[in-house]
């Protein structure tokens, strides 16, 4: 492999990196932007937990398997999943904002969490 090969490919898997955390931060601050973002401490606490503390678990499930491109599929899916809960949240929020409060907040923060962590 050449170098301009190897500096594409480092080039590409730090823009998407880059992308990844910053779809994250974007998605957990969308949730909270309307209200005091102390009340949702909590749900910031367990995406950094499931992204950053699981990675060398899902590190280990990972050089375990044979198909590994599985792996980075299921992140899309799960990032895919956690925008499309923050855009229903979002859009259920303007048309009635009792339906926000608790809706989903903990399981978008689950979905982004190991979604960032099976991408890193």
């Amino acid at each position: 492999m050449s170098h301009v090969q190897t500096y594409g490919i480092v080039g590409i898997s730090a823009l998407l990196h880059f992308l990844v955390d910053g779809l994250c931060i974007c998605c957990l601050y969308l949730m909270v932007c309307p209200f005091d973002a102390s009340q949702f401490v909590g749900y910031f606490i367990l995406y950094n937990v499931l992204a950053f503390l699981t990675q060398p678990l899902t590190g280990y499930m990972v050089d375990r398997l044979r198909h590994k491109h599985w792996v980075l599929l299921a992140s899309v899916l799960l990032l895919t999943l956690a925008v499309l809960c923050v855009l229903i949240h979002h859009h259920l929020s303007n048309f009635s904002p009792p339906f926000r409060e608790g809706l989903g907040e903990g399981l978008i923060s689950v979905f982004l969490g190991l979604g960032n962590s099976l991408f890193h």
